[in-house]
C-alpha cells in the first residue's frame, strides 16, 4: 500500500504506524473509500494470531516445520500481536483508501 504525505503525517500525530495501517487494511471491513477495523474485529483476530503462534511454536518443538520457517512466522505474529494490542487500545483504527492501494488517512474510533 502507497502512502501520501498526508497520511504520514497524520498517522504520525495519531500514533498509528504504518503495519497497523497494514493490518487494518487486510483485516478490517470496507466500506466506501474507508477500511475499519474496530476493537471488536480486533480482539478476534489477536485470538487467532495468538492460536496460530503457539501452533507454530508447537510445530518448533515437535520438528515437524523448519526451524528458519517456523521461527520466521511466529516473530512475525509477535509482531502482528503487538500491533494488534495496539489497535485495541485506540478501541479501533479507520483507514481511508483511494484506488485500492493509496492510503490517504487513517485515524482511530473514539
Amino acid at each position: 500500500m502507497h502512502h501520501t504525505k498526508h497520511s504520514v503525517t497524520r498517522m504520525n500525530q495519531r500514533g498509528i504506524s504504518h503495519a497497523m495501517a497494514e493490518l487494518v487494511y487486510a483485516y478490517g471491513t470496507a466500506k466506501g473509500d474507508k477500511v475499519i477495523f474496530n476493537q471488536k474485529a480486533a480482539k478476534q483476530r489477536l485470538i487467532e494470531a495468538r492460536a496460530e503462534k503457539a501452533s507454530h511454536e508447537k510445530a518448533l518443538d515437535s520438528g515437524s516445520m523448519s526451524m528458519v520457517s517456523a521461527m520466521h512466522t511466529v516473530a512475525k505474529l509477535e509482531q502482528e500481536i503487538r500491533n494488534l494490542t495496539k489497535l485495541i487500545d485506540k478501541q479501533g483504527v479507520v483507514v481511508v483508501v483511494v484506488g485500492g492501494d493509496v492510503l490517504l488517512t487513517a485515524y482511530g474510533i473514539h
